[in-house]
């Protein structure tokens, strides 16, 4: 699907940007508000139910 679908290609790049980033905060590279991280946290689980529903509608 990430060569034949546009939208998923940009959901999947995104949920893996969004991992790499909740690490940093996480290991405290990249330090941020508690509200900042559950929010990236929280987009990224919107964001995985999204690819979730596009892969068993296919």
């Amino acid at each position: 699907m990430k060569v034949s679908d546009a939208h998923f290609r940009r959901l999947f790049d995104e949920y893996h940007d969004l991992t790499r980033e909740i690490e940093k905060m996480e290991d405290e590279v990249t330090p941020v508000a508690t509200h900042t991280e559950k929010d990236a946290k929280l987009r990224r689980i919107h964001i995985k139910d999204e690819l979730y529903r596009l892969l068993t509608a296919a």
